[in-house]
């Protein structure tokens, strides 16, 4: 063996080392031959010739000053079928051109991307003008500008809304009067307007009719007041009177 298993080699064969004044025999000197044969065998040549047989520690790292293109999958400075393995951080002193699939952290990331910009990380990103299709999951309460058209749900009177999905059901949470003129409280300010407008409680109402304005118990005409101001009854009328 011309190696002693910590790379120093020996000669070792028989009938070396020789001594002065002796025959150098045939056998000694072919042993010798193979020995040193079998040693260069060993070598790694530079020009590429030999194949590992095993891992080959470097203590010192490895350097190359080898200019390549990249892209190449034939000229890099180096070149492996299998993968390679950092024990401590990569540190890539340009831009580097992944051809495949990155795994990292247990995830594979996919060598196709969409958009440009920087990397985004978990926290607190900035994105600007993403299309963020439709999310799973999110809260929108910091969030401005979003369109009434596109919230779905019902929102609470206490936020704006009227805490229901129905006309009848907003009115009465708000307590708006009805179409019909029931269910008013408070104190209101009415506008009527139209031919056709009337104000009306369960027994009286105020009608416009033919440019007068009349008052009806039921459905009798009581009274009327005209555009210049003459007020018209059926029965007696009563001024500076008390009720």
């Amino acid at each position: 063996m011309s190696y002693n298993g910590s790379g120093t080699f020996q000669i070792n064969s028989a009938g070396q080392p020789v001594v002065t004044g002796t025959t150098i025999t045939s056998t000694a000197f072919n042993a010798l031959t193979a020995d040193l044969a079998t040693g260069l065998s060993t070598a790694i040549t530079k020009d590429g010739q030999t194949a590992t047989t095993a891992r080959i520690p470097f203590a010192l790292g490895i350097s190359s000053t080898l200019t390549t293109d990249a892209t190449s999958s034939t000229t890099g400075s180096i070149i492996t079928a299998g993968g390679i393995s950092c024990q401590k951080a990569l540190n890539v002193g340009t831009t580097t051109t992944l051809a495949g699939a990155l795994t990292y952290g247990g995830v594979t990331l996919s060598n196709a991307v969409t958009g440009t910009g920087n990397m985004v990380l978990s926290s607190s990103p900035t994105l600007v003008a993403p299309v963020l299709g439709t999310p799973a999951s999110g809260n929108l309460s910091n969030c401005t500008g979003i369109s009434v058209t596109s919230v779905s749900g019902t929102l609470p009177v206490a936020n704006g809304g009227t805490g229901s999905t129905t006309a009848a059901n907003a009115r009465t949470a708000l307590s708006v009067p009805s179409t019909t003129g029931s269910g008013a409280s408070g104190s209101w300010g009415i506008s009527v307007t139209g031919s056709a407008a009337s104000v009306a409680t369960s027994n009286f109402s105020i009608v416009e009719s033919g440019g007068y304005l009349y008052i009806k118990y039921g459905s009798t005409n009581i009274a009327r007041i005209d555009s210049s101001g003459n007020f018209i009854a059926l029965g007696n009328s009563t001024a500076y009177g008390s009720i």
